[in-house]
């Protein structure tokens, strides 16, 4: 599955890095990236305030999950991003700034779910599992039902139905 990470913190690297360790994942994109993050991804060629490009690049590309930072030092937010996604795949939001209305707003448009910084990165691996998983069982990744088991029968777990494994 692809993963188009927008951000270029410390804690987004520390995320990519996790990530290109999943079995789930295939490819992981970034935008605006640090150093760490460009060694581990494909850059999308792109400045994360160009928030028409990413969407476009997204729907091209077939995303099946974006993790995308709040404050992109534009215009638009990450709100606006996830406006633009979010019938195509799972967005999942970080910010520095969260507040409470923040948070509704996201869930209200449609966010996967809404991590205030510090966040540990672990848990958002584990947010970005889910969502891939429930995109694969979903049907609108390009694996069918019958491979998301696959992953898990290396951990010892046998069976192929997904609420089994879900």
């Amino acid at each position: 599955m692809k993963v188009f990470v927008i951000g270029s913190g410390g804690r987004e690297h520390a995320l990519v890095w996790s990530l290109v360790r999943s079995p789930l994942v295939k490819q992981i994109y970034s935008a605006t990236a640090n150093a760490g993050i460009l060694k581990q991804t494909t850059t999308a060629g792109m400045i994360a305030s160009d928030i028409n490009s990413i969407a476009e690049f997204a729907s091209r590309e077939k995303i099946d999950l974006v993790v995308s930072d709040v404050n992109l030092e534009a215009n638009q937010s990450g709100l606006d991003l996830l406006k633009d996604l979010r019938a195509q795949c799972p967005v999942i939001l970080v910010t520095g700034f969260g507040t409470l209305d923040s948070a509704v707003e996201a869930a209200r448009e449609g966010a996967w779910d809404f991590i205030s910084k510090p966040f540990k990165v672990q848990e958002v691996v584990a947010i970005a599992r889910r969502a891939l998983e429930q995109d694969l069982k979903n049907g609108s990744a390009e694996r069918g039902g019958e491979q998301i088991s696959a992953p898990y029968e290396q951990g010892g777990l046998v069976g192929r139905s997904p609420v089994m494994i879900g």
